[in-house]
């Protein structure tokens, strides 16, 4: 009897560090996106620019370094827009996404 259940217990953890596993490998398809938006003149950090993905209904605000991470995205081609007030909107128009990818973008806004 005490073996049986070893064995249960056993055949049990196994299953669930597979289905940890598999659903690591999920997550790991999906590409990030990942960034920092600055000035164009003098480089500065800038927080709370608005960086929408146009097609994906996702919208994410820079933090007070102006860095920002997109998750949840399939892969594909995404149009992308950043806007901050007092500064002209950058909008990339081509930016495309592969699976697995964690893209890193400098976006620079000009006033």
């Amino acid at each position: 009897m005490k073996k049986l259940a070893i064995l249960l217990i056993t055949v049990s953890l196994s299953f669930g560090a597979m289905a940890v596993k598999d659903n690591k490998k999920a997550t790991n398809t999906l590409p990030i996106l990942t960034g920092q938006v600055v000035d164009h003149e003098t480089g500065e950090k800038l927080a709370g620019a608005m960086v929408k993905v146009d097609g994906a209904e996702k919208c994410v605000f820079t933090d007070f370094d102006g860095q920002f991470e997109i998750t949840g995205l399939t892969p594909g081609n995404y149009k992308l827009e950043v806007s901050l007030i007092s500064y002209n909107s950058n909008n990339i128009k081509e930016l495309k996404l592969v699976g697995g990818d964690q893209k890193a973008l400098k976006v620079e806004l000009k006033r």
